[in-house]
C-alpha cells in the first residue's frame, strides 16, 4: 500500500523511536502511513506533535485510538518500520490529473 501512495519510502530496522520522529519532523506536516512488524497505521505530524492512528489490538475494546507515537504501543514495540507520506502535495496533483499516485 505505501509503495503504490508514496513517492518518498522510508525504511528503518532495529532504530529508536527518536530516529523516527527525527526524520518525521525533518519531513514537515502531513499524514504519513506506516507499516509495522504485525500492524499497520498512520502517523500524523502537525506543528509539534506527532500521533500514531491505528486500531489497537492491546485493548480491542478502544478500537481505532490516536495517541502519541512516543509511548506504550505498537509502533514503539515495532523492530521494522516503512513510512511514507500519502495525500501529499504530489499526491493529490496526480491525482488531479489523472496520473498515478506515485
Amino acid at each position: 500500500m505505501i509503495r503504490k501512495m508514496s513517492a518518498g519510502i522510508k525504511a528503518f530496522s532495529d532504530r529508536s523511536v527518536e530516529e523516527v520522529t527525527t526524520y518525521l519532523r525533518a519531513e514537515g506536516e502531513g499524514l504519513y502511513a506506516v507499516g509495522l512488524d504485525n500492524h499497520v497505521g498512520f502517523i500524523v505530524v502537525q506543528g509539534d506533535e506527532l500521533r500514531f492512528v491505528h486500531s489497537n489490538y492491546y485493548q480491542r475494546e478502544i478500537g481505532v485510538m490516536s495517541e502519541p507515537l512516543e509511548g506504550n504501543n505498537p509502533f514503539a514495540h515495532s523492530r521494522y518500520r516503512v513510512i511514507g507520506q500519502i495525500l501529499g502535495r504530489q499526491m493529490m496533483e496526480r491525482w488531479v490529473l489523472g496520473l498515478p499516485l506515485a
